[in-house]
């Protein structure tokens, strides 16, 4: 069951979470499982149950995109954290962006950034700090694409034409231009020649009946609370 509850008011939503989370009894040693966007919303639910049942606990929070990792390790082998994790892929993105070196077999594969000026005339007055900064926040962008617009990553991955609207501005389509090529690039450093676990773990899911679903240790509920907006 999927079930939706909408407020313009954060005190009216709270109270429908504290009273599904009173209503669920996992046992001694099971777990409410809760999904926010920040960690000050995490606190604030935190010290909500704890001031209504006297004590915190029996809770576990997530991030909406390392929570879906999570549940994909639980039907698809994957490593325990996601290389897709901004911490982790920024230092991928930063070394796409260092300057391609003055002589070297890696001279050609560095300057792959002259193809895309927007992106080349930043670089080209960007330090060590202004690029890993970009890097950063570029890995933020992807990770919202991970769980927010997954076809647009496989579109690009699979090298085929924009994602964008007929009416994009020349700007924008410029800017999807080099995202999607550091995003093929990143593919193949990782040696990701094959679908993303997400792909193969919704298939796998589809397939499976009542019984199998819950030999797979996916949780019976989850509660997102505060989200802006819900991937499909």
């Amino acid at each position: 069951m999927f079930s939706l509850a909408f407020s313009n008011r954060l005190e009216i939503l709270l109270d429908m979470l504290l009273a599904r989370l009173a209503a669920e009894r996992p046992g001694p040693f099971g777990q409410r499982q809760v999904v926010v966007p920040s960690a000050a919303l995490r606190r604030k639910v935190e010290l909500a149950v704890a001031d209504r049942e006297g004590v915190a606990a029996n809770l576990r929070f997530d991030f909406l995109a390392q929570w879906l990792w999570q549940q994909i390790g639980c039907v698809v082998p994957v490593p325990e954290r996601s290389p897709f994790a901004p911490a982790l892929l920024a230092w991928r993105i930063y070394a796409e962006l260092e300057p391609a070196p003055a002589v070297g077999a890696d001279a050609a594969g560095r300057g792959w950034t002259a193809a895309h000026p927007r992106l080349a005339r930043y670089l080209a007055g960007a330090d060590a700090r202004m690029r890993f900064e970009l890097a950063e926040r570029i890995a933020r962008v992807f990770d919202h694409y991970l769980t927010y617009r997954p076809q647009w990553l496989a579109r690009w991955s699979e090298g085929r034409g924009s994602v964008l609207e007929a009416d994009a501005s020349a700007a924008a389509r410029a800017d999807e231009a080099w995202q999607a090529a550091l995003w093929r690039r990143i593919r193949e450093a990782m040696g990701l020649r094959s679908e993303h676990p997400a792909t193969a773990f919704l298939r796998a899911v589809t397939a499976m009946d009542h019984d199998a679903l819950t030999a797979t240790g996916l949780p019976r509920s989850v509660h997102v609370f505060g989200l802006p907006a819900l991937p499909p």
